[in-house]
């Protein structure tokens, strides 16, 4: 898709499963389980796709978020029963390598969104998967992450992100910023600590990728509506709350990461109720 001179680009990595029950948090079952666009398996999992965002502007090649990676993890891919990372292979496909990557913005520091910043070179050492990437990550979740809370300390791989550090590509933030011109992340307070979306503005249009702040379409229109892996629910509650508004009113283009089905929409009023038109993307 382009907007302006900005090519925006959706690029599936995987699919994983996640417990119903923990996905909706507080939100009773019944108020899930029959909508039509929710189905479970027997084991009442819910299958999710994880999607990163690839941005082409004309002052550079922005990957968003890096997916689940292709390393050994036995006891997580048990957990999650993930399946195999297509993210390089992808990418390729639209003649993007590695090399070509000048940003990698990581939304969050959980491993299904950033298990794919390292991968294993010819000689099984582990290395930065976009070599000549500067990763853009906000300190305050960097720093979650290497102090993660007992609850969700398995939702990190610490080992990987040190492996950026000491290779010098780590670039912290501290708050909202211009990536590039009309590339920005704003920091939301919800999920986890650090946790920002991303905005591309162009042609007058802007499109926000959602991170985690919204598993589900939802959890987007339903702001009560969190999940129990979220650190800070009230905080995401009161983000999404804001962001509603915001779509509703400036016609946001939505890309929601997780979730196959609608991977981006755009808000719309319908007899006085608020709903999610699907967008080409």
């Amino acid at each position: 898709m382009r907007i302006g001179g900005v090519s925006v680009d959706l690029v599936c990595d995987a699919h994983y499963k996640v417990d119903a029950g923990a996905l909706f948090g507080i939100i009773p079952r019944e108020e899930w389980l029959n909508k039509r666009e929710i189905r479970v398996d027997k084991r009442n999992r819910i299958r999710l796709a994880v999607h990163c965002l690839l941005v082409r502007t004309a002052d550079a090649t922005i990957l968003v978020d890096t997916g689940i990676g292709n390393r050994p993890d036995e006891e997580r891919k048990g957990r999650f029963r993930y399946s195999t990372s297509k993210l390089l292979g992808r990418l390729r496909a639209k003649e993007i390598t590695p090399r070509a990557i000048d940003y990698v913005i990581l939304t969050h520091t959980h491993f299904i969104s950033a298990g794919g910043v390292v991968r294993f070179n010819a000689r099984g050492e582990l290395l930065p998967a976009f070599p000549g990437a500067r990763y853009l990550v906000q300190r305050a979740s960097w720093q979650e992450a290497l102090h993660p809370s007992i609850r969700l300390q398995d939702l990190y791989r610490t080992d990987d992100l040190l492996v950026l550090e000491r290779a010098g590509r780590v670039e912290f933030l501290d708050g909202d910023t211009e990536v590039v011109p009309g590339v920005y992340v704003k920091v939301t307070h919800g999920y986890c600590r650090g946790h920002q979306v991303v905005l591309v503005k162009a042609g007058g249009s802007t499109v926000v990728y959602l991170g985690a702040l919204a598993p589900t379409p939802l959890h987007f229109l339903n702001p009560a509506c969190v999940s129990a892996y979220d650190a800070f629910p009230d905080d995401t509650a009161a983000c999404k709350r804001e962001f509603l508004t915001l779509a509703e009113r400036h016609g946001w283009i939505l890309v929601f990461p997780f979730w196959g089905d609608l991977p981006a929409a755009t808000v719309v009023r319908r007899n006085g109720h608020l709903s999610l038109r699907p967008y080409p993307i």
